[in-house]
């Protein structure tokens, strides 16, 4: 990482993370927070192994990394992920066109398993069908799979359909307050046609999501026809 991107992070949020008052035994100021917060992000180290390296208690580390992520996101969403607007929803559907050849599509859709180790006394919240423990996240991005929404935490014993139903993405959905642009006719055509995301088979079809046709219980003839 460059040394000007690291001060900016700083100054985005050094009052948030700037110790006042401290769990650690050791007082750690707020530039090495954010260093040992954005190893554990690059490196993918254990909480124990930054203790190690760091001097400072496993449940320190863990107390600053989880603080200083949240700092981050609260200071940065609405700078580097702000919510698109009604105008930014129609440039996306341009990009779809034309790229991708598919008309008033306003995003693609998806989850991905992240593994994890089973959280103490969860259950089977996090046990998904891959029979390992995961956390869900969901992503809606533009062609250019810049992300637009994300929704992260979820349990997963969660299909990609349910997390999308609890999701806030699909409620403004529901709720008509996601702002997006109102129907408008395919290229040639005249029918008014509405903006719909894409997804895969997990998701459940619906007016403003479209997703493959299903080929389950189609001949071979039937299945070159789509």
């Amino acid at each position: 990482m460059k040394r000007t991107t690291f001060y900016h992070i700083l100054n985005l949020i050094f009052n948030d993370i700037n110790p006042k008052t401290t769990n650690c035994n050791k007082q750690v100021d707020a530039e090495d927070r954010l260093f040992l917060t954005l190893r554990y992000l690059i490196t993918g180290m254990s909480f124990s192994q930054l203790s190690y390296s760091s001097r400072i208690s496993k449940s320190c580390v863990a107390y600053i990394v989880i603080s200083v992520c949240r700092a981050i996101w609260n200071a940065a969403k609405d700078i580097y992920m702000p919510k698109p607007s009604r105008k930014d929803w129609e440039r996306i559907s341009q990009d779809f066109l034309l790229h991708s050849g598919f008309p008033n599509c306003f995003g693609a859709l998806d989850g991905k398993h992240i593994y994890i180790k089973c959280p103490p006394n969860s259950g089977s919240q996090y046990f998904c069908y891959k029979h390992r423990f995961t956390l869900v996240l969901l992503a809606l991005t533009d062609i250019n799979r810049k992300f637009l929404y994300i929704d992260v935490g979820a349990y997963g014993k969660q299909s990609d359909g349910g997390v999308f139903k609890n999701s806030s993405l699909y409620r403004e959905i529901v709720n008509q307050t996601l702002d997006l642009p109102p129907a408008k006719p395919f290229p040639g055509l005249s029918e008014n046609m509405p903006y719909v995301m894409v997804a895969d088979d997990a998701f459940p079809l619906s007016h403003y999501l479209m997703k493959p046709y299903p080929i389950k219980g189609l001949s071979i003839e039937e299945r070159n026809l789509i």
